[in-house]
């Protein structure tokens, strides 16, 4: 059971309607302030949208985490660092069938040249800020709406969480964001 505590005098009221047996088992009690809570479950929101959208098949991506960094990008994360191959390392690993290990740097800058693939490797998703999360669900609602993949059951159940959802308000991008997110401004 989670509750939001408004006043020091709610807690007092609340830990008093707490029955003693409950103090003599013992029970967890998580400090959160209210914007990290509401950025917490923004966060899991994103996350179970997300892996029911790669569900349904309709991405382009074959992988989870490729799908996720286009998100991660498009919310303006900021890159942990990147990991890139070099180009004789690549073509041995190739000749000799074995995956090289990939190399670490973390300014763009220091790249050596005879670099053949890099790739990003954003900060984890939990050090999003609120906006940034809902840049993220905004984004991802509208690739939802655009693949089709809003016709999925899995998709749908967790949009309704969202917010109520009714089609007849409209079955596009822009209605779904006004029903999930009816104060906000347009992208």
């Amino acid at each position: 059971m989670k509750v939001i505590i408004n006043s020091r005098n709610h807690l007092e009221k609340i830990i008093k309607e707490i029955p003693n047996e409950n103090f003599d088992k013992g029970f967890v009690l998580e400090i959160s302030t209210i914007k990290k809570y509401k950025t917490d479950k923004q966060n899991k929101t994103f996350h179970a949208l997300l892996y029911a959208f790669f569900e349904t098949g309709l991405t382009s991506y074959d992988n989870i985490i490729d799908l996720k960094n286009i998100y991660k990008e498009e919310m303006g994360m900021d890159i942990d660092y990147y990991v890139y191959f070099l180009k004789d390392e690549l073509f041995n690993a190739v000749k000799n069938k074995k995956f090289p290990k990939p190399h670490k740097v973390e300014d763009i800058k220091d790249l050596p040249k005879n670099v053949v693939a890099v790739n990003k490797v954003f900060k984890s998703f939990s050090l999003a800020t609120e906006k940034q999360v809902t840049i993220g669900i905004k984004a991802l609602i509208r690739d939802i709406f655009t693949t089709g993949a809003n016709t999925d059951l899995k998709v749908q159940e967790i949009l309704k969480g969202l917010g109520e959802y009714f089609p007849e308000e409209g079955n596009d991008t822009e209605s779904a964001i006004k029903i999930f997110f009816p104060n906000s401004k347009k992208l």
